[in-house]
């Protein structure tokens, strides 16, 4: 499976964080690093099968740290 991560600061549309690993198992942590208090960020994963590229799940989430 491969596993790409994107953090992107909401206010200015710009790229904070990426990510990319490829793995069989899911144990690979990701860690997100470089959120600033108070600022909006918008986190993709997009999982993607090693077996068949057309098979992917996206996910978005809105995050903010304290």
């Amino acid at each position: 499976m491969h596993i790409d991560t994107k953090l992107i600061r909401v206010s200015d549309n710009t790229n904070v964080f990426t990510n990319s690993i490829s793995s069989t198992s899911l144990t690979n942590p990701i860690t997100v690093t470089g959120l600033l208090p108070g600022v909006l960020y918008n986190l993709s994963v997009v999982v993607t099968s090693k077996t068949t590229a057309s098979n992917t799940k996206t996910i978005e989430f809105k995050m903010a740290a304290k």
